[in-house]
This record gives C-alpha cells, structure tokens and sequence, in this order.
C-alpha cells in the first residue's frame, strides 16, 4: 500500500485506469472480510430513540410518552419505529403500505391514514413529531 493510506483507514486502493469488475471484485472481497453489517450508530439502524417526551426501545417492542407506556399494535409500532428510523424524510403513503403492510399498489392509502390517527391517539402529546405531507404521505420530526 501507499505510504500513509493505512494511518487512513485505507483497506486497498487501485492505480487508474482500472476496470469495474476489478472494482467490483475487490469490494466483494472487503465485504467479505469485513463481514459487513451496518454500523449501529446510523440513524437507521438505531435500537433506542428519545425525542423529547417520546422514547423508543425496538428491542424491548417498548414505547412511552413522558416515562408512561403506551400499548401499541403490532402493525403501529412498526409504523413508528420506521417513521422514527427515516425522521426528516418523506415516506409516501405507497412506500409505507410496502415496508409496513407488504402491499403493493394504491389500494389502500386510507389503511395508512387511519393507522396514523389511532397512533397519534395513543401517543398524544408526543404526536406532535408526526407531520402529514398533504397529498403524498407522512414525515417524524425530531
């Protein structure tokens, strides 16, 4: 390796021109040594989340507002976790019907929305962190 690329955090490098398919065998083969797994301190991956009076535990399937616990459903709670794990971000109704439900298609855009008002619900006072995008679909804000 090149003087310095080690202190870096440099595993490998090529020298120009190179062709894809070495690009892409050396990264199959970091991969592998690596036995890559996404790093628990992404946002998305996250296990614990706490936003102000709204805390979040996936692992204990736990979920309470100002340190009382909220019962959710099954389909609820994976509705927030993911909303929470994409905060800041858009989710279309459709895409929520598919990472949520597993459906395909528009039918059923009204299933998302009533989901979302029983989860405000029972959130209450922490509802406030899921907004509406009039028209297209739901966003977490921290």
């Amino acid at each position: 390796m090149a003087k310095g690329t080690v202190e870096f955090g440099a595993d490998d490098y090529m020298l120009k021109p190179f062709s894809s398919r070495e690009l892409l065998i050396r990264v199959d083969r970091l991969l592998k040594r690596q036995s890559f797994r996404p790093r628990a301190d992404n946002a998305d991956h996250a296990e614990h989340f706490t936003f102000g009076v709204l805390s979040i535990d996936i692992p204990k399937h736990e979920v309470s507002v100002a340190g009382k616990a909220i019962v959710l459903t099954p389909t609820e709670f994976k509705l927030l976790t993911l909303l929470a794990q994409r905060r800041e971000r858009v989710q279309s109704r459709d895409q929520l019907l598919h990472d949520v439900w597993g459906y395909d298609g528009e039918n059923g855009s009204r299933t998302v929305d009533t989901h979302m008002r029983r989860l405000r619900s029972k959130l209450g006072r922490a509802a406030k962190h899921l907004r509406t995008v009039r028209g297209f679909g739901y966003r977490f804000v921290d």
